[in-house]
């Protein structure tokens, strides 16, 4: 077969032998006075050696690859599952109570909302111009 002239130099696979060669030249157009002369278009490569072991294609991963990686995944959606479910609400309603008792009661009124059900979730010691007292916020679960 022939080729254009722009492929002499590249590499090609012939259709008939599937042998890969290199294009050295297009056949000329022959004169009509002379008789055309064949010019061969690949050259045929060294036939490659024997080799009686047949060839093995390895897969793009193996099986200890794919555990690692379905053990991965499954340990990530997991951890998803478990933050999902570790972060829901609990649903509890709270109600918040503010106090600010002066320093002569602050024991019995602590006293007093603790047994009550009270919990403390904030405390500041606040002063003003002639007294000081500490202002409290309580909290305790909705009946």
């Amino acid at each position: 077969q022939q080729a254009p002239d722009a492929y002499i130099g590249r590499t090609a696979r012939c259709v008939k032998c599937d042998a890969q060669a290199v294009i050295t030249s297009s056949t000329p157009k022959p004169s009509p006075s002379a008789a055309p002369v064949p010019t061969p278009i690949f050259v045929p490569p060294a036939k490659p050696e024997f080799n009686a072991e047949p060839h093995r294609l390895e897969p793009a991963l193996s099986r200890v690859h794919v555990r690692i990686i379905i053990g991965l995944l499954s340990f990530m959606l997991a951890a998803q599952l478990y933050g999902w479910t570790s972060t829901k609400s609990s649903g509890t309603k709270w109600e918040y109570w503010v106090e600010s008792p002066e320093d002569e009661i602050l024991n019995g009124r602590l006293s007093i909302l603790g047994s009550a059900g009270w919990e403390l979730v904030f405390a500041r010691r606040a002063s003003n111009e002639d007294k000081a007292q500490y202002e409290m916020v309580f909290k305790r679960p909705r009946p």
